[in-house]
């Protein structure tokens, strides 16, 4: 028994057992140099930037529109005031949702 658990446990194929949920990566990223606690006024963009190989598109769904609501709701906890892109605000944000169609795979089939 102890066998047949261990055999199943060794999968070759990690990757395609993934659900959708699982292979979502969220990255943030900023400049580390900079001192935030300076700025005090930000602006969102009001749609969320598609980026599908080399085409770019706009879009605003009700996933999108999640996002960008929960950007804005840790942007203000943190303090920040939210104002037109014409006030010339502190901060620019913008929410981009990054498609990438192909991955690398390494397959060593004779590991043993």
């Amino acid at each position: 028994m102890a066998m047949m658990l261990l055999l199943g446990a060794c999968q070759k194929d990690a990757v395609s057992n993934l659900s959708t949920e699982e292979s979502r990566i969220y990255i943030t990223d900023h400049d580390s140099t900079v001192n935030f606690s300076s700025y005090k006024t930000y602006s969102i963009s009001d749609s969320v930037a598609v980026i599908d190989g080399n085409q770019s598109t706009k879009q605003l769904d009700d996933a999108d529109a999640a996002y960008v609501t929960a950007v804005k709701k840790y942007m203000d906890q943190l303090g920040y005031t939210q104002v037109d892109k014409s006030s010339h605000p502190d901060l620019g944000v913008d929410v981009s949702h990054i498609i990438n169609t192909s991955t690398g795979v390494v397959s060593y089939p004779d590991y043993w």
